[in-house]
């Protein structure tokens, strides 16, 4: 079980770092390579952008049902019902419907501003 969480700790905090880096890199790429020249297929960047912010935003809701999710156990250990019910009960489906999206959002964003990047490096 610790290790599942100490697991889970990691992903949440890689998809966080990785998104809201992507976010700045992206940034300074349109400053930086792009400059004043025209942008070609914005709308690439901005679904990216978007992706990233869907990301971060399931990650931190992850981190929020895992909390749940913790109390939640912690009251069915307490109430004898740990062995009859889902531990965390629904807080531990949200949590874990949280991570694979924050996960698939990235990689949406990912794939987006690669194809953003394609056609403004030309």
């Amino acid at each position: 079980m610790a290790a599942e969480q100490k697991a889970q700790e990691e992903y949440d905090k890689n998809v966080l770092y990785l998104s809201g880096g992507s976010l700045g890199l992206s940034f300074t790429f349109i400053r930086e390579i792009i400059g004043t020249n025209p942008v070609l297929y914005s709308h690439y960047l901005i679904i990216a952008w978007i992706a990233w912010g869907i990301s971060i935003s399931f990650v931190l809701f992850s981190l929020w049902m895992s909390s749940n999710a913790l109390r939640k156990t912690l009251l069915q250990i307490n109430e004898g019902k740990i062995y009859n019910q889902t531990p965390g009960g629904i807080y531990s489906w949200f949590t874990k419907a949280f991570n694979l999206f924050s996960g698939l959002f990235f990689f949406i964003g990912v794939v987006t501003i690669s194809i953003f990047v394609f056609y403004n490096l030309g």
